[in-house]
């Protein structure tokens, strides 16, 4: 990030306003087939993506962040909407330092996590899945920006709106975005089991509609990809399509960061 980018961040006192209109975004432009289920019934789905290290820069945690966004918006339910599917999504993914390594320290509940609102409008999402380079490195560079965008990297959101008496009421009384992003650099046996507890018991939030959590592992060239989806919500033949849609996008984003020579997003 330059110095212009740095010089528009909000000032820490501004940034209670900047999260509660990340929320309120969510809140008045959340996808009508996105909202929570008064009885969920959450499935479990697993995933695997994998790449020649001969031919594929190793993908960091932006690359399955950027095509998780792009296949939400890709997928839509038919349930009788009018118009153009929704050009963005707001979702909970983890602050940065909770992305360096998955025995990150705790703050709060073991995952400290911020609301972002990823937005592809006016970009050709179309073109990127049928692996026109332009178009995938266009949607590539968009989430990048609006990521390095984000304050502090999301570190302070938690605080703001767990601990402090002044914002915390103010944010909390906002809805928290339906879906949720974790990635890990490794896995361990009892990692994904403590960080599901953990992030289900700090602030006692319901259920995600679709919870992805991406485990890099470090040995092989592959991610593993765990899903939870509220069934109640979306049915199987949604969420194959949107399983399908990710890992074609992430198979786009992988193959275009290795063609131009550049390193990988979100390293």
């Amino acid at each position: 990030m330059n110095r212009a980018d740095r010089a528009e961040e909000p000032a820490p006192r501004d940034e209670p306003a900047y999260w509660a209109a990340i929320l309120l975004q969510h809140a008045l432009c959340a996808p009508a087939w996105l909202v929570r289920s008064s009885e969920p019934d959450p499935a479990e789905y697993v995933d695997t993506f994998a790449w020649s290290p001969r031919d594929r820069d190793t993908p960091g945690w932006r690359a399955p962040l950027t095509a998780l966004t792009m296949a939400i918006v890709r997928v839509r339910p038919d349930r009788g909407a009018q118009g153009p599917a929704e050009a963005s999504i707001v979702l909970n993914i983890p602050t940065a330092d909770d992305l360096r390594t998955a025995d990150s320290a705790a703050r709060f509940g073991d995952v400290t996590t911020f609301p972002a609102n990823l937005v592809l409008e006016g970009l050709d999402v179309a073109a990127a899945f049928r692996g026109r380079l332009h178009a995938v490195r266009s949607v590539i560079d968009e989430v990048d920006r609006q990521l390095d965008e984000v304050p502090a990297a999301g570190a302070r959101y938690r605080r703001l709106r767990d601990a402090d008496t002044a914002t915390g009421p103010i944010l909390r009384a906002l809805p928290e975005p339906p879906v949720s992003f974790e990635f890990q650099h490794k896995q361990m046996p009892h990692e994904r089991a403590r960080n599901a507890a953990s992030r289900g018991g700090c602030a006692k939030e319901p259920a995600p509609v679709i919870d992805l959590s991406v485990t890099m592992n470090s040995r092989v060239p592959e991610m593993t990809a765990h899903w939870t989806i509220d069934r109640n919500v979306l049915s199987e033949r949604d969420i194959g399509a949107l399983r399908s849609a990710w890992r074609l996008a992430l198979s786009r984003i992988v193959f275009e960061s290795s063609s131009t020579h550049e390193p990988a997003i979100g390293g």
